[in-house]
Order: C-alpha cells, then sequence, then structure tokens
C-alpha cells in the first residue's frame, strides 16, 4: 500500500477545470507527486515513537516492554539515540527509491541482530510473556522488512496495482 499526497492548492485548481470544462464524463484520477509506500512510514512512525519513549520516559519503557535486570536510564537513551538514523534512513528512502535497498538492509541487519538478543534471553524477563511477546514483534518486524525490500527490488513495471486507472469509452 501507498500514499500518495497532493497539494491542496492542486485540487483545487482541478476542481475549477473541471467546473469550468462542464459535464464531460469521469475525470482523470489525481495524485501525488509524490507516491510514499505506507508500510515504510508507519516502521518509522513505530521506531520514532519508541526512541522518544526510550529517551523521554527510560523507566516506563522499561517496565512496560524492556523489564530485563535493573533500570539503566543512560543505557535507554543511548539505545534511542541509535534508533533516529534508521528513522531518519527510512524517511529519506521513502522518498529516494535508491536509498531503500541499503536502508532496508542496514534496518534490517539491527533488528535482526535485536531480534537474536532477545532470543539469547528470551525468559529473562519478569514477566516472562513480556520477552516472549517482544520476541515475537521483533520476528513479525523482520518479515514486514523483508517483504517491503523484495517489493523495492521488483521493477515498477512488475508490481500490481501500480497503474493509474484507464477509462474506455468515456
Amino acid at each position: 500500500m501507498k500514499l500518495q499526497s497532493i497539494d491542496v492548492d492542486v485540487v483545487a485548481d482541478r476542481l475549477a477545470d473541471l467546473v469550468e470544462a462542464g459535464p464531460t464524463g469521469r475525470a482523470a484520477d489525481l495524485g501525488g507527486p509524490e507516491v510514499l509506500p505506507l508500510g515504510q512510514m508507519l516502521t518509522a512512525a513505530v521506531l520514532l515513537f519508541t526512541a522518544v519513549w526510550m529517551a523521554v520516559s527510560p523507566a516506563t519503557f522499561h517496565g512496560t516492554v524492556a523489564p530485563f535486570g535493573e533500570l539503566n536510564d543512560h543505557l535507554f537513551r543511548d539505545v534511542a539515540t541509535f534508533t533516529l538514523p534508521l528513522v531518519i534512513g527510512l524517511w529519506i528512502a521513502a522518498d529516494r527509491r535508491s536509498w531503500r535497498v541499503p536502508v532496508f538492509i542496514i534496518v534490517m541487519i539491527q533488528n535482526g541482530t535485536h531480534a537474536l538478543n532477545h532470543l539469547v534471553d528470551l525468559t529473562a524477563t519478569d514477566p516472562v510473556w513480556i520477552g516472549v511477546g517482544t520476541f515475537i514483534s521483533l520476528i513479525a518486524t523482520q518479515a514486514l522488512l523483508a517483504f517491503m525490500l523484495v517489493r523495492t527490488l521488483r521493477p515498477e513495471s512488475t508490481r500490481t496495482g501500480t497503474g493509474t486507472a484507464q477509462l474506455v469509452g468515456t
């Protein structure tokens, strides 16, 4: 799924042109100029939320998501600073297609090693279900990243649903 933003002035101009032209049947679709990958933007937003949460309130993050050992505020803020460049990379890559493959690979390496670390400490949380749930969420994130990487590697022409609708006989 993709997100296609559009300037309100472009929409207003187009509507005015359509009104002036009078009845002509269905008008051509309007969108763009940017088409942004929605999954990528949502992944970046979740990572940003997580980084901000770790930086602003390490104690609640520790108690809710990562109850591994004693709380270390400094360490949580450090991890937040490591996460922010991933967010920035994903946002830039959403707009710059040539960045997507290397950024996805970097984010997948980070997320994969993070998941491996959680697998090693799977039962070290209190309660244990938080550790298991976090590991599962990291694996799901890895699968989503892999899916987005594969879609990025496919040529535009082989993707379904990316073309503009054509009206015949109107």
